[in-house]
């Protein structure tokens, strides 16, 4: 159902080392699973008891730069929802990781 490829990125995710264009490059696998089976992308941003879901890319990855400079830690996840109001998640991915898993 869902036989798409996943960009070809070491260790599954980009360190905070990436450019918003490295992050905006791994997008369009994603996006076209999204349009095809008429899922939601959002992307969900979270570090030390914080969190934050938007369809924003540039709120998102300024986010998660923000957030790991405060913090020295974040992720950045691209999530496929079939049924957001409901939380019917179907797919996701992290595209940007940097440090420990946040508390």
């Amino acid at each position: 159902m869902y036989e798409y490829e996943k960009p070809a990125i070491e260790d599954s995710s980009l360190d905070v080392l990436a450019t918003e264009e490295d992050f905006l490059v791994m997008l369009p696998p994603y996006l076209a699973m999204a349009l095809q089976e008429e899922l939601e992308p959002v992307f969900h941003v979270f570090s030390d008891n914080k969190d934050i879901w938007t369809q924003d890319t540039h709120y998102a990855y300024e986010t998660f730069c923000m957030w790991v400079a405060r913090f020295d830690r974040g992720r950045l996840y691209i999530e496929l929802y079939e049924d957001r109001e409901n939380d019917v998640l179907v797919h996701e991915d992290c595209l940007l990781s940097h440090g420990d898993f946040p508390l």
